[in-house]
């Protein structure tokens, strides 16, 4: 059977070329609006989200030499912080500055992925933090370089359609 990174990496990096097919002509002054009488997430709120949580998985897999911990990201973006419109890029920044950080937050998760030892993904998660679920840190770092991924870029394709947009397939 192949090793863990083999089978997941596939699908981490399949995450990075959709998230470039969504966003590609989504007008940056366009990135942080929020549709009329639509309660979603804009585009900005959730790449700042994935790049956040791409972040929190070098921590889950103990790699504190990649992990960035940024505090004021994690006071925007963390799970429970309420998404806002934000159409001037003012609180949560510029279209290719959220693309970038999601980009090298994202690249720099699969490599320590990649680079965990049989040990490290086979640790099993705390108590509290979806260990009832994902019962070990490798199960949660596949989960947080893939299906969590996926699920936003779900919803930057319905905000999509929201505001005129063309599907992407």
């Amino acid at each position: 059977m192949p090793a863990l990174p083999e089978i997941v990496l596939p699908s981490a990096r399949l995450v990075l070329m959709y998230s470039d097919m969504l966003v590609k002509d989504i007008p940056a002054e366009q990135f942080g609006v929020v549709p009329e009488g639509v309660n979603c997430n804009s585009p900005a709120y959730n790449y700042g989200h994935m790049a956040l949580y791409a972040d929190m998985c070098c921590d889950v897999l103990g790699r504190k030499d990649l992990f960035k911990n940024d505090a004021k990201w994690k006071e925007l973006y963390e799970f429970g912080a309420k998404s806002e419109a934000d159409p001037a890029g003012k609180r949560y920044g510029r279209k290719d500055d959220l693309l970038a950080r999601f980009k090298e937050r994202q690249e720099t998760a699969m490599r320590a992925f990649a680079e965990a030892t049989p040990a490290a993904l086979d640790a099993p998660m705390p108590e509290g933090m979806m260990g009832d679920v994902m019962k070990t840190k490798g199960a949660m770092a596949a989960f947080m370089l893939t299906g969590h991924p996926f699920g936003h870029l779900g919803q930057i394709s319905t905000w999509r359609r929201c505001m005129g947009l063309p599907m992407i397939f």
